[in-house]
């Protein structure tokens, strides 16, 4: 089983969600499908089917969230080096074609939000570039075709503790 590498915020949302959907919106949901119960006729009775489709969503969602709580270890800012990219360090790059920069933090899937700059290491770019040093230059295959990046500076990411 693979872990998963989150940071403390990113491991506190995930448990914070499932408390969440384990308590309060269960029992939502339950009271919702007893409701829908009382209505009568379940093959014709929208809000029955509704409710059970919702129950099956938040079930689905409740196992994903305690397979990766099971499975996370937590990135500690002592484990991470800026001497190369890697999880849990801030890179800034500079396509070479565009001569356009970019800056993201690289985090796991769990953890990615494209609005504040915090990418997946499990996408294309970032797996083209992994390993690599500041300075070095690397062709990345990604869905658009190859592109030509240079790697401008490494840092350990500010949100680890």
């Amino acid at each position: 089983m693979r872990e998963i590498h989150l940071t403390k915020q990113g491991r506190d949302r995930l448990a914070e969600e499932l408390t969440r959907l384990k308590g309060p919106a269960r029992i939502k949901n339950n009271k919702a499908i007893r409701e829908a119960v009382a209505h009568g006729d379940l093959k014709e009775n929208g809000e029955y089917h509704s409710a059970k489709r919702d129950q099956d969503i938040m079930e689905a969602r409740i196992s994903w969230l305690e397979d990766r709580l099971g499975r996370t270890r937590l990135l500690d800012r002592r484990d991470i080096s800026s001497d190369r990219v890697m999880i849990g360090t801030t890179i800034t790059l500079v396509n070479l074609d565009t001569k356009e920069s970019a800056t993201y933090s690289l985090l796991s899937e769990e953890e990615s939000d494209h609005e504040r700059g915090i990418i997946a290491v499990t996408t294309p770019l970032i797996k083209g570039l992994m390993g690599k040093k500041a300075g070095d230059e690397a062709v990345v295959q990604v869905p658009e075709g190859a592109k030509r990046y240079k790697i401008k500076s490494i840092k350990v990411y500010e949100g680890l503790s």
